[in-house]
């Protein structure tokens, strides 16, 4: 494996196995329920498991992957993971970033409570 390419790899198998576990550990739920908590919950770590490499001279996670899984829907775990971890904060490109994606998500989320309550009343 080239090694520009290992950052996405292992940040993308950390992601996985977190969310599979996660997953796994809300099963009883909804699965609508079990997917977006298990994002999230895989989003935060995500977050930890930077912030751990951070501490050493270890390969990093890649910003474009916090952007992925932020849009995705790891939202809530995005601003749990910086405010717990305290990772990121400083840099204010990113939090512009992350704002943006959040607005965008909640304009989704916002367009499409609209066209359900619009279909129903019909």
């Amino acid at each position: 494996m080239h090694m520009r390419h290992r950052p996405y790899f292992f940040a993308s198998l950390f992601f996985l196995f977190c969310f599979v576990l996660s997953f796994v550990v809300f099963y009883r739920l909804f699965w609508q329920w079990n997917l977006i908590i298990s994002w999230n919950v895989a989003t935060f770590l995500l977050y930890g498991f930077d912030k751990w490499q951070a501490g050493g001279k270890r390969l990093r996670v890649p910003e474009i992957i916090f952007y992925f899984v932020t849009f995705l829907g790891g939202s809530v775990g995005t601003l749990f993971g910086m405010h717990v971890f305290h990772h990121k904060t400083r840099k204010t490109s990113f939090q512009i970033v992350v704002a943006i994606l959040l607005l965008i998500q909640v304009a989704l989320v916002v367009s499409l409570i609209d066209r359900s309550t619009l279909s129903f009343g019909s």
